[in-house]
Parts: C-alpha cells; sequence; structure tokens
C-alpha cells in the first residue's frame, strides 16, 4: 500500500494525541517518520502497535 508522506505523518499524531501532548507527540512521530523513512521499519509506524515497546500501549 502507498500513502503520502503528509498523510501517513496525520494518522501518526492522530494515534498519538490520545495519550500524548502536543509537545510529545511531535517528538515520537519524527522519530517514528525517520524509523521509517529510512527503511528501519522495527523503528517506524510498527513501533505503534507492536508488543511491550508500544508508545501507545
Amino acid at each position: 500500500m502507498k500513502i503520502k508522506i503528509s498523510e501517513l505523518e496525520k494518522l501518526i499524531k492522530d494515534a498519538l494525541k490520545n495519550k500524548y501532548d502536543e509537545k510529545e507527540t511531535d517528538l515520537i512521530t519524527d522519530v517514528v517518520m525517520f524509523g521509517e523513512l529510512s527503511g528501519k521499519t522495527s523503528h517506524g509506524i510498527v513501533r505503534l502497535i507492536t508488543g511491550n515497546a508500544s508508545v501507545l500501549a
């Protein structure tokens, strides 16, 4: 599936804003986006939902 970078960033922020404040959301989004865009998918969007390393757990 292909998605625009801006759309992915918005989806990540929307998911995070329920648990984190704006500053934390921006920081976590930057880290997750860097992981995803650099090809380190274990540090990308997968980090939002998997295991006890999930930032949404």
